[in-house]
């Protein structure tokens, strides 16, 4: 697992790197985007748990994002994901520019290709 946090400081993004079948938890809610292979499943940990988690400013339910079927990725940020929508927005307007510079450069067109997938994802 690898992390690579983006977008310091005003919409920090927490870019989680996963080999196939590892998985990472985070709270409800903190998704902006993920790869088509990774699952989530969805869970509190029990009353007392999530009742726990609630009282100390954190969601009931926590999410558990497993790689599966080879390596993924999770895009995890907290709160406005709006304004983590919008710096994704920007990054795929310059990656478009250079893959349109030079249409050869098969590294920045799967760049350019990643990103539209997390900025489709993060609009669903």
């Amino acid at each position: 697992m690898h992390f690579d946090i983006q977008y310091r400081p005003a919409h920090s993004l927490a870019k989680v790197s996963l080999d196939p079948n590892e998985s990472v938890v985070a709270e409800s809610g903190a998704m902006v985007g993920k790869s088509t292979n990774v699952q989530m499943q969805t869970q509190s940990g029990g009353l007392m748990s999530g009742l726990k988690r609630m009282f100390g400013g954190e969601s009931f339910f926590r999410n558990t994002f497993t790689a599966a079927n080879g390596p993924g990725e999770v895009l995890l940020a907290q709160g406005d994901r709006s304004g983590a929508l919008a710096a994704f927005r920007a990054a795929l307007a310059i990656r478009e520019k250079l893959a349109a510079q030079d249409p050869s450069n098969a590294t920045w067109q799967r760049n350019l290709a990643e990103l539209r997938e997390t900025v489709a994802t993060c609009c669903r």
